[in-house]
């Protein structure tokens, strides 16, 4: 069985739990998580079934599930020097992700931003709709990111600053896309809803290290 698959069957197991659940809590319970479920499996299927493999010696966890057809290793040169560089491929060309320095968060912010080529929109705040099966979205704390799209002639980059300025995750998206748009960006947002730092990033690597372990034997 693939990591995918194995993926997919865990969370597909979760209904009929669900649904014991359900006899205590009512049926309207029920079919909200239901359909949160279904929504999991649908972003799911946008994405790598593994998380991007980071370099040894960062100063914070990251996890992040990267579109479909990215590369979770990062290429041996770094990408103007700070960022290193994920290889994609159809719509999605490339994924760049970076830690800044000790104390140099301002300065990193500004690096990232001067990295990438093209016209720069105005900085948009957002927050991540983090996913979990046993919680309603309203008690989730997502990821809070400051992000701003650069446009050039044949390549659009969504640049995500983590609060603080300490990582920047980029989405590299040729123009035009083979993708609509609408399913571009619901890859994008699919990825960035899987964005854990820190121990929960740590916590949740080791949980897809058990299941891809789960899944070899």
């Amino acid at each position: 069985m693939t990591p995918l698959a194995a993926r997919r069957s865990l969370i597909r197991l979760v209904p009929g739990l669900v649904l014991v659940a359900a006899l205590g809590c009512g049926l309207g319970d029920y079919e909200k998580k239901m359909a949160r479920e279904e929504n999991h499996v649908d972003e799911l299927d946008k994405l790598a079934s593994e998380p991007l493999e980071l370099p040894e010696k960062q100063p914070l966890d990251v996890f992040v599930l990267p579109p479909k057809g990215v590369n979770v290793r990062p290429e041996k040169r770094q990408y103007a020097d700070r960022l290193y560089q994920y290889k994609g491929g159809s719509d999605f060309a490339n994924v760049y992700l970076g830690w800044a320095a000790k104390d140099m968060e301002e300065d990193f912010r500004s690096k990232v931003l001067s990295a990438f080529p093209g016209s720069r929109g105005t900085t948009v705040r957002m927050t991540t709709a983090r996913w979990d099966r046993d919680k309603d979205p309203e008690d989730l704390n997502g990821e809070e990111l400051d992000t701003v799209t650069i446009q050039d002639t044949n390549r659009t980059f969504h640049v995500y600053l983590t609060s603080g300025n300490k990582v920047a995750l980029v989405y590299e998206v040729l123009k035009p896309a083979k993708a609509s748009a609408e399913a571009v960006q619901a890859s994008l947002l699919a990825s960035l809803n899987t964005l854990a730092l820190g121990k929960e990033a740590s916590a949740l690597r080791r949980e897809y290290s058990k299941r891809r372990t789960g899944s070899k034997k």
